[in-house]
């Protein structure tokens, strides 16, 4: 479970904090993934910049959901 809370909006028409809660594991048996908050993009390196975000619940196929890659501007 986490909370999410309101940071733009009209706080009066709209909850403040929200609950979410998620399965952990799929229908289909495999495990969810659980992801921290991304980090920043690293140095360009062979004309590609990465970032990366903690695997905080999940199986060895959550490491590849928690790696992004762009080309260098």
């Amino acid at each position: 479970m986490r909370v999410k809370t309101l940071t733009s909006g009209n706080a009066t028409k709209c909850e403040k904090e929200i609950e979410v809660r998620r399965r952990c594991h799929k229908p289909n048996g495999e495990e969810s993934c659980f992801l921290g908050p991304w980090g920043d993009y690293g140095p360009c390196q062979q004309g590609v910049m990465m970032k990366h975000r903690q695997v905080i619940g999940g199986g060895v196929e959550c490491e590849r959901k928690a790696v992004k890659f762009k080309p260098c501007s």
